[in-house]
C-alpha cells in the first residue's frame, strides 16, 4: 500500500513539473486560457442578457403579475451589469493602448455603467410597481430626476460610440448604436417591445465579438505562427 502511495505522489509530482516547465516555457499559454474561459463565460452571460430581454418583451403582450416583472426587471439589472462588465474588460485587455487613452476609457465606462444601472432600477420600480408610477406622475421633482438620468444615459451612449469607433470593431461599433438607439427609446418613455429588441440585438453582437475574439486569439494566430 505504502510503495502504492508513493508512486501515486511521484507521478501527481512529475505531472506538476510538466505542467509548470509548459507554462514557464510559454508564459502566452496561461493568457491563452484565461483569454478563453473570459470569452466563454461572456458568451454565457450574453445569452442569460437575451433571455431576460425576451422575458421582458413577453411582458408587453402577456399579462404577467407584479412580483414576476418584478423578478424579470431585477434580474436584468443585475445580468445587464455582468454584461457590461465583461465586455469593457475584454475590450481592455483586447484593445490595451496608452495610460492617459486607458484612464480615460476606464473613467468613460465606469460612468457609464453607474448611469446605466441607475437606468435599469428605474425600470424596475415603474414596471413592477404601480405605487411608484403614481409618484412619479405626482411627483415633478422627481420625474426630472428620472429625466435627468435618461438624458445622461443618451450623453454616455454618444460617449460610448466614440470609445468604440476607435476600437475599428464592426460588433462593437453596433453594439455602441444599438446602445444609443435603447436610450434614446427610453428617454422618449418607449422603455418596452422596441428596447427589448435593441438590446437583444446588442447581446447577440456581443456574442459574435467573443466568438470572433476566440477563433481569433486561438486560431488565427496559430495559423500565421505555422506560416512563418
Amino acid at each position: 500500500m505504502k510503495t502504492k502511495k508513493i508512486k501515486n505522489t511521484k507521478k501527481i509530482k512529475n505531472l506538476e513539473e510538466k505542467i509548470s516547465k509548459k507554462f514557464n516555457k510559454n508564459p502566452s499559454e496561461i493568457k491563452k486560457i484565461l483569454n478563453f474561459f473570459r470569452n466563454l463565460i461572456g458568451i454565457i452571460i450574453s445569452l442569460r442578457f437575451i433571455v431576460l430581454n425576451l422575458d421582458f418583451y413577453n411582458t408587453v403582450f402577456k399579462e404577467f403579475p407584479n412580483n414576476k416583472i418584478h423578478y424579470i426587471t431585477t434580474h436584468l439589472t443585475f445580468v445587464s451589469f455582468l454584461f457590461w462588465i465583461f465586455l469593457f474588460w475584454t475590450i481592455f485587455f483586447v484593445y490595451k493602448k496608452g495610460n492617459r487613452e486607458n484612464l480615460s476609457f476606464n473613467i468613460m465606462f465606469l460612468i457609464f455603467i453607474a448611469v446605466s444601472m441607475a437606468v435599469d432600477i428605474s425600470r424596475v420600480f415603474l414596471e413592477s410597481s404601480p405605487y411608484f408610477n403614481d409618484l412619479v406622475t405626482s411627483s415633478q421633482e422627481l420625474a426630472t430626476r428620472i429625466g435627468l438620468i435618461r438624458v445622461a444615459y443618451i450623453f454616455f451612449s454618444i460617449s460610448l460610440f466614440f470609445c468604440m469607433c476607435n476600437t475599428k470593431n464592426f460588433f462593437l461599433i453596433a453594439i455602441s448604436i444599438l446602445t444609443f438607439a435603447n436610450s434614446i427609446m427610453i428617454w422618449l418613455d418607449f422603455d418596452a417591445n422596441i428596447t427589448a429588441i435593441l438590446r437583444i440585438l446588442a447581446g447577440i453582437m456581443c456574442i459574435l465579438f467573443y466568438g470572433y475574439e476566440l477563433i481569433n486569439s486561438n486560431f488565427i494566430k496559430k495559423d500565421k505562427l505555422t506560416i512563418k
